[in-house]
């Protein structure tokens, strides 16, 4: 059974050891300790038979909304974890009045790239050098919403 839900403060160690196997140079556990105690973050989580599977990290502003963060474990990929994880980030910042998405990606990370694009997302520019470990350019990429929100 598939759950989503807000971050909690248990949960962190979890998500913690998913951004380490997820990332070549991930957040700290402080960062996930942020993300639960300041108004400008909100992380979802998805859980799956009770074990997280994955998350998501975005910041909404006005009427962007920014993804800052989003994974999924290794071994429950290819499950539909990370566009189950978009799929609630676009109804809830509905309610917020959302009209653009905004996201970085590794130059490299075809496969998010493709997910991203399924979404609507579109590459609108390049940040280069922005990743380290190893250095990557990395895709700024957007994603409007035409018309009623």
């Amino acid at each position: 059974m598939i759950e989503i839900r807000e971050l909690q403060k248990q949960d962190i160690d979890q998500i913690s050891e998913i951004e380490k196997r997820c990332f070549s140079d991930p957040w700290s556990r402080e960062s996930f300790e942020e993300v639960l105690t300041s108004p400008s973050f909100l992380c979802l989580v998805v859980l799956l038979d009770g074990k997280i599977a994955g998350y998501v990290v975005i910041i909404i502003a006005a009427d962007e909304c920014e993804i800052v963060n989003v994974a999924t474990d290794i071994s429950f990929r290819r499950q539909g974890i990370a566009s189950k994880l978009l799929e609630s980030v676009f109804a809830l910042s509905k309610t917020n009045k959302v009209r653009a998405y905004y996201l970085e990606v590794r130059e490299s990370n075809v496969t998010a790239k493709g997910l991203y694009s399924k979404y609507g997302f579109v590459e609108i520019g390049v940040r280069k050098k922005y990743y380290k470990n190893p250095v990557e350019d990395a895709i700024l990429m957007r994603r409007l919403i035409i018309g009623e929100v």
